[in-house]
């Protein structure tokens, strides 16, 4: 039985108004990826790489606007997507399929170019300089040349007229995969109440949290209008409905009233929130929760009670990565931390071949099971979208510009922007960053409702297409600069326990086909100033794991780590924090760093460029370089091999790569990428 709580204390949480494998000897003498033949490292030749074609799939009927200013010189050679790892070696061009049908909720054909910005993998030029997220802040500096860059690309806009989108909903609902139309199942829900003695049906709407999608939407959000249409149908078909909105935080903080008023819409916060109709799930107590038994391999399932026991429940998710949707929405977000406790360890996380390719990530094997049972139990009629990737406003919009394609404008603005934030304080960068000046004017790609399995299908289909970069050979050493813009920032300071988690994490897991962008026993270089700012009480649990576990008793072994879960779960003084709604729950801490289990299994050494203060680096046993080229400089050193080759990932933008090790086959480049039984388990 979970920690209990006392009524008032559950009233307040509701809103009210490694040992580590060498590289094995000869390596440095095998075939190089630089240098064919073992010959002196070519130097790339002139000529702009191509990029993919137009692929199909649904989007608006209109052309991607031109890059700004042209590729600078015809001495770069810009490498095809494909042709990552072995740099110079010609590849084939990408080979797409047929398109598959469009449902109805698809959205309008479109024959414009697949991305706004192609994907690209070329070599650094001697003094090239590149944009690395820099805390919350930028920098701008030089690779040490040959350096391979790969730039995941952007795709070509969604559907952004209001108006269109309400349209794709309606056809959503209208026409749902593996289930009748949301009007049937409200009239059956309705039966059913009518069937218990019960005047009206009670209706749930459940929704994902602030940690999705990120940057937040700019208005609406593509959840309001779901939702508004949800309700809408509900007041003509079931007057009267007991309709509650739940948000499914699992252990992340509680959504505030005005982050409610902006995912919900101003019109049914307005409506239902002064009610006390719109609440977080508390996923620490046992008040709002219900034991339905163990799965097949003996996890427990406690799941929210009124998701459950409703009548009909309509889940609202939104997605623009691989990782989320599905499953995972309800079976995770509105699951007791006794089920979440088995896939948020460190074996788990350990055994996930990648966050991003569900199929190979024993995550998302046990999140199946769990959300299996869930769905048995409960009447639920899923909706997912996919969102663009127009994460900023059109002064922003730079950041997803490759450096060298942008024009003289964008570049004055990327250097003036770096320049000026040196001198901006913490708290008012920090802002700047979670304020309305940052939010993301997204587009809608496409839109599904109905069952949940069947409707993540397409979901997944979707988020792969035109994301997926072929890549030839794994990295020695590579770059990773994390965003501050995170799923557990918001609002708040990006302290060093969160660099880890978001590095070694979710950038290291960025591939997919079992195979990661880093070798076994390679080295991570982080560019980041790790300022040691912790929120409070935001990131006390985190702050408290840091200190008083990971830097003193140093990082040991991920196993031996498991010891401190239920220490931290069991965490009264930080659940307290949760229940008032002001932080994320005691053990969340233990999980951000369980999060990053499986980079951290593999990389032998970690560099932190840029940093500023040393606590947060000696914390988690990092080393301190000035600069990026010096990071590099050093990783060649302790991995004894003065051309072991590094790779930078240019994030954002997101991608997903699929890397085919030298000398080895690997699945065929082109096409739409399908992850393995992807919601088995």
């Amino acid at each position: 039985m979970g920690p209990q709580t006392s009524p008032s204390a559950a009233s307040r949480f509701r809103p009210a108004g490694a040992a580590r494998r060498a590289r094995p000897a000869g390596a440095a003498g095998a075939a190089r990826l630089l240098r064919p033949g073992g010959g002196a490292r070519p130097r790339p030749g002139p000529g702009p790489g191509p990029g993919p074609g137009p692929g199909p799939g649904p989007g608006p009927d209109r052309p991607a606007p031109p890059l700004l200013g042209g590729s600078r010189g015809g001495g770069r050679a810009a490498l095809p997507a494909g042709g990552g790892g072995a740099f110079l070696r010609p590849r084939p061009a990408l080979r797409r399929g047929p398109a598959p049908p469009r449902a109805a909720s698809s959205g309008p054909a479109s024959g414009a170019p697949s991305h706004r910005f192609p994907p690209r993998t070329f070599l650094s030029e001697p003094g090239e300089r590149f944009l690395f997220q820099f805390g919350e802040g930028m920098r701008v500096e030089p690779l040490p040349a040959g350096t391979r860059v790969i730039y995941p690309g952007v795709r070509r806009d969604g559907e952004r007229d209001p108006r269109q989108v309400r349209r794709m909903v309606r056809n959503a609902l209208e026409a749902p995969v593996g289930s009748p139309p949301l009007r049937e199942r409200i009239r059956e829900a309705r039966a059913r109440a009518e069937a218990d003695g019960r005047p009206v049906p009670k209706v749930v709407i459940a929704f994902d949290d602030v940690s999705v999608p990120l940057p937040p939407m700019q208005s609406p959000d593509t959840r309001a209008t779901i939702m508004e249409e949800v309700v809408a149908q509900l007041d003509e078909l079931a007057p009267g409905a007991d309709v509650e909105f739940v948000c499914s935080i699992a252990l992340h903080r509680p959504i505030r009233p005005d982050e409610f008023r902006h995912i919900c819409g101003r019109k049914l916060f307005r409506r239902f929130f002064p009610a006390g109709k719109m609440t977080n799930y508390n996923a620490v107590d046992m008040d709002e929760t219900v034991d339905l038994g163990p799965t097949r391999h003996g996890e427990d399932v406690l799941a929210c009670r009124r998701f459950v026991e409703a009548d009909l429940a309509v889940y609202v998710n939104v997605n623009y990565v691989s990782m989320d949707g599905g499953y995972k929405s309800y079976a995770t977000g509105l699951v007791h931390y006794r089920s979440l406790r088995y896939n948020h360890d460190c074996k788990t996380l350990k055994a996930t071949n990648s966050l991003y390719d569900p199929g190979r990530s024993a995550l998302h094997k046990s999140i199946n099971r769990i959300g299996r049972v869930m769905q048995e139990r409960a009447n639920i009629f899923h909706v997912e979208t996919v969102l663009d990737e127009r994460l900023f406003p059109w002064y922003l919009d730079w950041v997803l510009h490759l450096e060298r394609s942008m024009g003289w404008f964008r570049r004055l603005v990327m250097h003036a922007t770096c320049f000026l934030l040196r001198f901006v304080p913490a708290f008012l960068r920090k802002w700047t960053f979670w304020s309305p000046l940052v939010r993301a004017p997204a587009g809608l790609l496409q839109v599904h409702a109905g069952e949940t399995r069947a409707v993540h299908e397409r979901t997944l289909e979707a988020n792969f297409r035109e994301k997926v970069v072929d890549v030839e050979g794994q990295a020695d050493i590579l770059v990773l600069a994390p965003t501050c813009i995170g799923p557990y920032t918001k609002d708040m300071y990006f302290n060093p326990l969160l660099v880890n988690t978001y590095s070694l994490g979710y950038y290291f897991n960025m591939y997919v086909g079992g195979t990661p962008l880093l070798r076994e026993g390679g080295v991570v270089v982080v560019v980041n100033p790790m300022e040691y700012n912790w929120s409070s009480p935001g990131h006390d649990a985190y702050r408290e794991l840091f200190e008083e576990v990971i830097a003193r008793e140093g990082r040991g072994g991920l196993d031996e780590f498991e010891a401190f879960q239920e220490q931290f779960a069991g965490n009264e003084r930080l659940n307290d924090i949760y229940r008032a709604g002001r932080g994320p729950a005691g053990v969340h801490g233990f999980y951000m760093y369980t999060w990053a289990a499986h980079g951290m299994d593999k990389v032998s050494r970690v560099y932190a460029a840029g940093a500023r203060d040393r606590r947060g680096p000696d914390g988690l046993g990092w080393e301190v370089t000035g600069s990026v080229a010096e990071a590099i400089e050093r990783a060649r050193e302790f991995l004894g091999d003065p051309e072991a080759r590094a790779t930078y990932l240019r994030a954002p933008p997101i991608g997903y790569l699929r890397v085919r090790k030298e000398g080895e086959e690997g699945e065929a480049a082109g096409g739409v990428y399908r992850s393995p039984d992807a919601l088995g388990g």
